[in-house]
């Protein structure tokens, strides 16, 4: 993997000058207003660290080669490390004013400790351990105490978890905060999903997986999707609220069946925004089913899996794997840069699966119901 395109090279120029000019931006807000609202901190941040995501999206075909644990045989060209460099700096840079809030108190600790599993996010990148030692000199003595201790001793743990508490632990040390610890102890133990549980040598059913515009077959689509979702309550997350098809946001309503026959009647539509897939048994039965919307026209092209499905008698038959693979296949083909998801809080095996093949959790959404 190379940088020969003089227009890529501008593109990352123009990607670091953001986030520069974000970071700048913040710090300069934050020097004129020390009574800047708690609120208005958390979204300056966020909408700096977004910048971040954006940039680590952007190049993750080269950044997948440097975040990774262990370092590989690839040799690297100058802008390929420029690009990984411009990351981790910018990261730190927004490490160094986290952990400055929170030694103020603006931060309490339930916010922080999701920086600090981003901290260990960057800890477990080679190219990040070996070059901390470059890098530190530019950052405060506290966030050099964040990171020496865990860069050298990295290797010595006997498997991931315990490296993952002994840095948890460390920095609860650093920042005299054992409350940091407690937090993120009791968040593993809420969200961990055990490797053994996944089903990843599920038997395989012969399938036929295809795209379904056709009116009356999609109708068919709507029904089974009917008639499962009402099994199953754990579904429910947020999107079902957009639509209507919970009113509680823990049962579904009465009227779930006419907002799910307008949602595939739309599929049929020239140009939908929304595409549905459909796996089938041998016998034409239906087995699963996915629908996807599309963003191609913006910068950063993604595929969002708005739901997916398999009936409760297919299930760990391979079925939802293979429905997987075939819709991301049609987002590599459509040169999507992200596939997204989102997923009710109890629909624990639905997280099993998708964190099983690559998927991984990128934020929680909150929501109050108003009178």
């Amino acid at each position: 993997m190379t940088l020969p395109e003089m227009s890529e090279v501008g593109q990352f120029v123009v990607a670091a000058i953001a986030i520069v000019a974000t970071l700048a931006t913040f710090a300069y807000q934050m020097s004129q207003s020390r009574k800047l609202k708690r609120q208005e901190v958390y979204q300056e941040l966020e909408l700096a660290s977004n910048e971040i995501f954006r940039y680590e999206a952007q190049y993750a075909a080269i950044l997948q080669h440097i975040l990774c644990a262990e370092r590989t045989d690839r040799i690297y060209t100058g802008e390929e490390k420029g690009v990984a460099d411009n990351l981790i700096f910018q990261t730190l840079n927004l490490f160094e004013i986290a952990t400055n809030f929170r030694d103020q108190g603006i931060f309490d600790a339930k916010v922080y400790a999701s920086w600090v599993i981003w901290q260990y996010d960057t800890l477990d990148s080679w190219y990040f351990r070996e070059n901390w030692p470059n890098y530190r000199t530019n950052y405060t003595r506290e966030l050099r105490k964040i990171f020496d201790e865990p860069v050298r001793k990295y290797k010595s743990f006997a498997d991931e978890e315990a490296r993952q508490n002994d840095f948890f632990e460390h920095v609860a040390k650093v920042l005299n905060c054992e409350e940091i610890q407690q937090v993120l102890e009791d968040r593993f133990e809420e969200d961990s999903t055990p490797p053994r549980e996944a089903k990843e040598t599920s038997p395989k059913t012969d399938l036929d997986i295809k795209w379904v515009d056709e009116p009356q077959e999609l109708s068919r689509l709507s029904g089974l999707f009917t008639r499962e979702l009402r099994k199953y309550p754990e579904y429910i997350s947020h999107g079902e609220i957009h639509y209507g098809m919970t009113t509680d946001g823990k049962n579904w309503s009465d009227n779930i069946n006419d907002i799910n026959d307008k949602t595939f009647a739309a599929i049929a539509a020239d140009n939908p925004v929304e595409t549905a897939a459909a796996a089938y048994g041998k016998d034409g039965d239906i087995l699963g089913l996915a629908i996807v919307s599309w963003n191609e026209n913006d910068a950063f092209p993604y595929a969002i899996l708005q739901d997916m499905l398999v009936t409760e008698n297919d299930r760990s038959k391979g079925v939802g794997g293979q429905l997987l693979e075939f819709v991301e296949q049609e987002a590599n083909s459509r040169n999507c840069k992200w596939f997204l998801l989102e997923s009710g809080k109890r629909n624990k095996k639905a997280h099993e699966f998708f964190e099983h093949r690559g998927f991984g959790h990128l934020s929680n959404v909150y929501g109050k119901k108003l009178s």
